[in-house]
């Protein structure tokens, strides 16, 4: 015991000095005047439609949107990615007209906040008109009608992915018409007036690990019982949805309710099974892999420094917080340690573990607790290279780090 609370010191000032520089990401700098970039053609423009219209963009090229407030209403209408060089600073205002995006197929949006669409039938902050084949990412949809929409005119997969948006304050937060087969994962819905996700004639789609919170409907479905059904959960080792309003219990301490959730008015037959606890969340822990979480916390300062795992976890004073954790084995493999606050904590290695990754289960008490998650080290030696690595590290400054989006990963080099 002695020698883990000396590796907990260790490791706490390890992961407080290094500097994260490998899997650091930084803020993009504007290259130019013009801050609209065809990466593909190295061209450069005022604003985000004149780069699509330009005869020099052609199907399969990257457009680099630089950081700033953009007053547009974009349509894409050639097959193309645009990337947002951060989510919060890279901002696309619909000034209360319109669609702010309408989007048609084989297109990749990440990376912005889009917010401010017009009030009229169906405007949404991002709109896939057929929707075929795209992805929509790690966007910040805010006050809009509709924040995302998904039309189809035929029963044709639509085989697109919408995953880590946040959707807040809209009238509708999802809305599909007509979709098939499309992937709705790892989103977060918040505050919707009307309802967080509407659906009509859409069926075999796929929904999971989605925050759904504080919406006046959860979901709603045009159709009879066993009409058109969707899919809410991914089964029982990955889990489902978090419903706010879900009250159900975790009576065998998994992070998943004991009982299915009901979606809700006419989408009677349509379940989650595996309901969520707490809210999910996931890491980008290295360009390639990522931690996943199911936490009644809020969880903060996630950090990884190629040895451990380490977040603060934040609640209501003198309440109990869980946190079901999904670790990649190509990060940590073998035997773990957790640490709380730098004492050694018990956890549970749910049965849902394999060779590719490891779910751990574990308790705490609120307020903001410091959770380390470490390979239990075996011998004094690794203990002792650790204490002389952390102290060689004491001086150095940490990086600021801002979320980009997982899409320019690969960018050519001085704009990754």
């Amino acid at each position: 015991m002695k020698g883990k609370l000396v590796f907990a010191f260790c490791l706490f000032l390890l992961m407080s000095c290094l500097a994260f520089a490998r899997f650091g990401q930084t803020e993009m700098k504007v290259s130019s005047a013009l801050p609209v970039h065809n990466l593909s053609t190295g061209l450069n423009y005022t604003t985000i439609q004149e780069a699509i219209d330009a005869n020099e963009t052609l199907d399969g090229q990257i457009i680099l949107v630089d950081g700033g407030i953009y007053y547009e209403n974009v349509v894409v209408n050639k097959t193309l990615s645009l990337i947002g060089a951060n989510s919060a600073s890279t901002i696309i205002d619909g000034n209360g007209t319109g669609d702010v995006f309408e989007i048609s197929n084989n297109v990749t949006l990440c990376g912005f906040t889009v917010r401010n669409s017009g009030n009229e039938l169906t405007d949404s902050g991002i709109q896939l008109d057929g929707g075929l084949n795209c992805n929509i990412s790690e966007n910040q949809v805010i006050n809009n009608l509709y924040g995302i929409s998904i039309w189809s005119s035929v029963a044709t997969p639509t085989l697109s992915v919408v995953t880590e948006n946040d959707i807040a304050n809209s009238s509708i937060g999802m809305y599909l018409d007509e979709a098939y087969n499309t992937t709705i994962t790892a989103n977060t819905i918040t505050n919707s007036s009307e309802k967080g996700i509407q659906l009509f004639a859409s069926e075999y789609n796929t929904f999971f690990h989605n925050n759904l919170v504080n919406n006046s409907a959860q979901v709603f479905n045009w159709g009879e019982s066993g009409e058109w059904p969707n899919t809410w959960d991914n089964g029982n080792s990955s889990g489902g949805n978090f419903w706010s309003n879900y009250n159900g219990t975790n009576a065998n301490n998994d992070g998943f309710g004991d009982t299915p959730y009901n979606i809700g008015p006419y989408v009677v037959g349509n379940i989650d099974h595996y309901p969520l606890m707490g809210m999910f969340n996931s890491f980008k822990a290295t360009p390639q892999y990522s931690v996943e979480t199911v936490c009644n916390s809020t969880i903060s300062d996630f950090q990884f420094n190629g040895t451990a795992i380490a977040f603060n976890a934040t609640g209501e004073n003198g309440t109990t917080g869980f946190c079901r954790i999904c670790i990649p084995a190509t990060l940590i493999d073998g035997t773990f340690v957790v640490f709380v606050n730098g004492t050694e904590t018990g956890y549970t290695l749910l049965p849902d573990s394999n060779s590719a990754q490891s779910y751990l289960y574990f308790t705490y008490h609120h307020s903001t607790q410091q959770v380390v998650v470490a390979p239990e080290f075996p011998s004094f030696p690794i203990l002792g290279l650790l204490f002389i690595l952390t102290l060689l590290a004491f001086g150095l400054r940490k990086v600021n780090k801002s979320r980009i989006c997982t899409a320019t990963e690969g960018l050519p080099r001085g704009q990754e």
